[in-house]
């Protein structure tokens, strides 16, 4: 939890319009990991561009928009 305390204090400073997120659930249990979706769900109400790569599909409901890459091929 305090991984994400930390990132929102950094969005909040630096007010990025692009965020480029690596797997950015790969840890986290099940609640970090919906709280962490939260987070970029406001950021893409605000006007941000949440960029994110992961392999989990089912976090892919969270998004507006998918480009699935496989085998190196979209």
């Amino acid at each position: 939890m305090e991984d994400i305390i930390s990132v929102e204090n950094l969005l909040k400073i630096y007010k990025p319009n692009i965020i480029l997120a690596d797997e950015p659930t790969r840890n986290p249990d099940n609640n970090t990991t919906v709280e962490i979706m939260k987070i970029f769900k406001a950021l893409s109400l605000q006007g941000k561009t949440i960029v994110m790569t992961k392999q989990d599909k089912d976090i892919a409901a969270f998004s507006e928009r998918i480009i699935l890459f496989e085998k190196g091929k979209s």
